[in-house]
């Protein structure tokens, strides 16, 4: 039984890769000769520089204000504001409704007692 299982094994690893080819590597674009590695990597990722040429944390934090603030903006706040009263209000409405059928419940069957 173990025999089996470790045949099995050996077949699985030793047969996932009979053969390697190598690729030369060649850059997509033709860029300039003098071009450093961290310039590469950054085209090759599609980074971009600012044209302001301001620091990539500047643009970082303006692009998160700018995505947060949106969460928080309203158009007609007081319409938003009376929705939210108009349903609290109509929770604390149920929610005594609620208590109220429960302590007629109870004292049904206390009364039955």
């Amino acid at each position: 039984m173990t025999t089996r299982i470790v045949f099995a094994l050996c077949v699985c690893l030793c047969g996932c890769v009979t053969q390697t080819e190598r690729l030369p590597y060649r850059r997509y674009a033709s860029p300039p000769q003098d071009e450093s590695i961290l310039d590469e990597v950054r085209r090759e990722l599609g980074w971009q520089p600012s044209p302001a040429g301001d620091p990539f944390y500047t643009r970082a934090v303006r692009g998160i204000t700018h995505t947060v603030s949106g969460w928080f903006r309203s158009d007609d706040a007081s319409a938003a504001t009376d929705t939210q009263e108009r349903l609290r209000q109509q929770f604390e409405e149920e929610r005594q409704q609620a208590l109220q059928r429960l302590r007629t419940r109870q004292a049904q069957e206390r009364a039955q007692d």
